[in-house]
């Protein structure tokens, strides 16, 4: 799939198209999964609400995780491809899994730990973790021990109290924050301020090409680290789950996974 880019500015319209090429698809199947993954060494992953499924760069199934039935899955990080992370955010429990997607035997009960209600969760470098509080409007880091090694402090600064729809990831020593209302925050390690990159509402978001695919109301859109430029990106359908990684364009549609080449033009 091609995607037709057009820089956004007050003097040019957002009249883009993108189209579809049957060529460049590599390959599809069905799917009942909600959500898509795709980790450094290649390897993508189909989420459902209890079942991981991994698969290699040619579609082929190698691993396979399901929860308790009771147990559901809120969120997924692949960023350490060898220690997946899963939220289980109405159990309040945190799994780790390894490269097989086999269960590991360091869980962390998030309600024994002295935060009032948790939103969020993401990995972090050297075995740590990001925690957000939503009732403190905090994001915390927490070491293998479970030990507070660093905080932001109250984010009203930047974010609104009591945000519930919370996305976080940390790419190259930076941790990205991004709610339903507000747009994308970023800190460093130390939980100190970096720099607001993105004032919009955001559904999802995702890094790679040097920055930022993020959906917001009107669609994907592109945000250039180095240009600080947002860039319209035309994907089919226009507010289907999808990640780009490696030349590849992954797309939920109709309960299929649809993987094509991509060029950003």
């Amino acid at each position: 799939m091609r995607c037709k880019t057009v820089l956004i500015s007050l003097f040019i319209s957002l009249n883009v198209f993108g189209q579809s090429r049957n060529e460049d698809l590599l390959f599809s199947y069905k799917t009942d999964a909600h959500s898509v993954a795709v980790d450094v060494l290649g390897n993508h992953y189909l989420i459902g609400n209890t079942r991981i499924e991994m698969f290699d760069d040619n579609g082929k199934k190698k691993y396979e995780y399901n929860s308790s039935i009771s147990d559901r899955i809120y969120s997924v990080d692949i960023s350490r491809a060898l220690r997946p992370l899963v939220y289980f955010k109405e159990q309040g429990r945190v799994d780790y899994l390894d490269n097989t997607l086999s269960l590991q035997n360091n869980s962390i009960d998030l309600f024994s730990l002295p935060f009032d209600r948790i939103g969020a969760v993401a990995a972090s470098v050297d075995n740590h973790i990001w925690i957000y509080d939503e009732a403190r409007n905090e994001v915390f880091r927490l070491d293998e021990s479970l030990n507070v090694i660093s905080s932001s402090g109250n984010l009203g600064n930047w974010l609104p109290m009591g945000m519930e729809e919370v996305i976080m990831h940390e790419d190259r020593d930076r941790l990205y924050l991004a709610d339903a209302e507000t747009g994308i925050v970023m800190f460093d390690l130390y939980g100190n301020f970096v720099a607001q990159l993105i004032t919009k509402p955001i559904d999802d978001f995702f890094l790679g090409d040097g920055g930022i695919y993020f959906l917001s109301d009107k669609g994907w859109f592109f945000y250039h680290h180095l240009t600080k430029n947002e860039t319209a990106v035309i994907f089919e359908p226009t507010f289907a789950p999808c990640r780009v990684a490696g030349g590849r364009l992954y797309v939920l549609n109709n309960n299929y996974l649809q993987v094509f080449r991509f060029v950003r033009e």
